[in-house]
């Protein structure tokens, strides 16, 4: 048994999601290569859509029937999510990396 309750959100995520969002900041203050800002950047957008699908997979539940309107709605805004964070481009993830801090 261990000696610590299990989470219900997806706490790492968000929490590693905020280090790449700093290591991004740092990385546009010191002015970097562009090909080490684009890789910053990606590693941010790779944090977010695992943030993302863990919010998704922590909404689901086992049984169909279980479903209320809240948690298909939440779903769809998850998804919705994913789908422009998979396309997002360089100037709207800094925008976003800002707008976070």
């Amino acid at each position: 048994m261990p000696s610590f309750a299990p989470r219900n959100s997806p706490t790492k995520k968000s929490q590693i999601l905020d280090y790449k969002i700093f290591e991004f900041l740092e990385c546009l203050k010191k002015k970097c290569s562009n090909e080490k800002l684009v890789i910053k950047a990606e590693n941010v957008k790779i944090a977010k859509l695992n943030l993302l699908k863990a919010r998704l997979a922590s909404t689901k539940s086992f049984s169909t029937e279980d479903k209320t309107k809240e948690q298909i709605q939440l779903n769809k805004k998850v998804q919705t999510q994913i789908i422009k964070w998979e396309s997002i481009t360089f100037s709207e993830i800094e925008k976003y990396c800002r707008k976070s801090n």
